[in-house]
């Protein structure tokens, strides 16, 4: 009870925390856990609760055109009598394709175009293509044909040979067409890359997924079959599906990244109390490094409340609200409560 005391009053109390000092190790230890967990939260959950189908979702973010793209694409598999087909293939699930022997030929309906060219499927469509001065501001604009999606079947490449083919593709010289947004369907992964409209080269997609075929059922066919009212539907269960698995990969390795990027933080600022309390006429030269550890640990506790509290506001700065405020409460602390100045006063 005395513990849970010294740590509320710690929250606003810079003295209580410096007193502290001499308090037994454990304690501040296991209040800098539960504050590096706390600070944590806000940019786990962000992380946690994004869905792969966030990226065709038109009421939360710009698509650009790819979901249309995307039902031609299934409409086409369809009509071409081919099909996708997720097998299980030793421990691992793998996709498979079964072409007929149909042979593959211009397909338009509209201003909607569909073919194979050059071992990928294309979409395109007609879009109002902006013009920009030198100075970057819209002059014009033209309804012109556009490519809008790419679709690449590379279902007998493993990991490392796909990784080698979206290098390639990202490579690519842009002629008069503007950049596209690409599907690149792997053997055991699956890439998915948008582009704006008036994006000038292919490494700055404005959303990307891995997806991978673990979570589908043996013998599912997914891709192919995606028609109907309900085909952008579909399309999303299998882009959150898909990407289920990269979530919980990203999740804990961002987890891991941050949790380091904060520890690392507070040891400087402890590093920094034991440094300024140094010289022969310090009134507290007598702290040692691990007292300073200490104080750090206990005053990160009220850094990281607020913190997460922020986080949850402005999740975009969830990462790094933390970091700021530890710095502000221990130069806060330093100047007022470990100023020689103030105490010969």
């Amino acid at each position: 009870m005395k513990s849970f005391k010294y740590i509320l009053r710690s929250l606003i109390n810079n003295a209580v925390i410096i007193e502290g000092r001499k308090r037994k190790w454990l304690e501040s230890f296991v209040v800098f856990i539960i504050a590096m967990i706390i600070a944590l939260i806000p940019s786990t959950v962000t992380s946690a609760t994004i869905k792969g189908s966030a990226i065709i979702d038109t009421k939360k973010a710009n698509s650009y055109g790819v979901e249309d793209g995307l039902k031609y694409f299934s409409e086409t598999m369809k009509e071409k009598g081919i099909s996708f087909k997720i097998v299980q293939e030793n421990k691992s699930k793998i996709i498979t394709i079964i072409e007929s022997e149909e042979k593959w030929g211009d397909n338009t309906n509209g201003e909607y175009y569909r073919n194979f060219v050059d071992d990928y499927f294309y979409y395109k469509r007609t879009d109002r293509v902006y013009q920009k001065d030198e100075n970057n501001k819209t002059v014009g604009y033209e309804e012109k044909l556009v490519e809008r999606l790419r679709v690449y079947q590379y279902v007998d490449l493993d990991n490392a040979a796909l990784n080698k083919k979206l290098s390639e593709i990202q490579s690519q010289k842009i002629e008069d067409e503007p950049v596209s947004s690409f599907l690149a369907i792997g053997k055991t992964t699956c890439f998915f890359f948008i582009y704006s409209k008036t994006a000038k080269n292919w490494s700055n997609p404005v959303a990307t997924r891995q997806l991978t075929y673990d979570r589908f059922k043996d013998g599912q066919e997914v891709i192919s079959n995606y028609t109907g009212n309900k085909s952008i539907e579909i399309w999303a269960e299998f882009l959150d599906t898909g990407y289920e698995t990269t979530k919980i990969t990203t999740v804990f390795s961002q987890m891991g990244i941050f949790a380091a990027i904060n520890v690392l933080v507070s040891l400087f600022m402890s590093i920094m109390i034991f440094v300024v309390t140094r010289g022969k006429r310090n009134p507290y030269r007598d702290y040692k490094f691990t007292e300073a550890m200490k104080i750090v640990g206990i005053a990160s506790l009220a850094p990281s409340i607020i913190s997460a509290i922020v986080g949850f506001i402005l999740p975009a700065y969830s990462s790094m609200i933390f970091m700021l405020l530890i710095g502000v409460r221990i130069m806060w602390l330093t100047s007022k409560n470990l100023n020689p100045a103030i105490e010969k006063k």
